[in-house]
């Protein structure tokens, strides 16, 4: 192979890897445009204005300490081993169908955020996560999440 041959192969490569890079690119921003996280005030609005259901996803224990005003109850996880609960699919299809904007919200967000990339997985293109959950956590700033916001709750 002569030097000439060796530019050209360089070339085609350089070219090819920058198509690779501009369709991740692509990807990333079609990825990005659909987050998969709401602000607790953005879930409020939704939910108001009746362009989705909230799903409180959080035990019955810490549901008795309080919940959104207008929100299922299905846990995600159950027992003392907060297991996941082999019903959520079933209750979930009961309430509602795979094409509804269904907004999950546990206590701090974490637990609901793994709820809603599961569910993505199974064909529920439209699950979102509450950020910050319905207590939030304490930061420097203060406490954040649902109650904290004075969005609607009740006991």
């Amino acid at each position: 192979m002569d030097s000439l041959d060796l530019v050209n192969d360089l070339g085609r490569t350089y070219h090819q890897s920058r198509e690779i890079a501009s369709a991740l690119d692509t990807y990333n921003r079609e990825e990005q445009s659909d987050p998969i996280s709401v602000s607790p005030e953005r879930a409020y609005e939704l939910v108001k204005a009746q362009e989705a259901i909230l799903v409180d996803i959080r035990t019955i224990e810490e549901r008795r300490q309080g919940y959104p005003e207008n929100s299922f109850h299905i846990p995600w996880r159950i027992g003392p081993a907060l297991l996941r609960n082999p019903r959520f699919q079933k209750v979930l299809k009961e309430i509602t169908s795979p094409d509804t904007k269904i907004l999950l919200i546990c206590r701090t967000g974490r637990r609901s955020l793994e709820a809603a990339h599961e569910l993505r997985k199974i064909g529920f293109d439209f699950a979102y996560d509450v950020l910050e959950g319905f207590e939030g956590l304490e930061d420097a700033v203060g406490v954040s999440g649902w109650k904290a916001k004075g969005l609607p709750w009740t006991r």
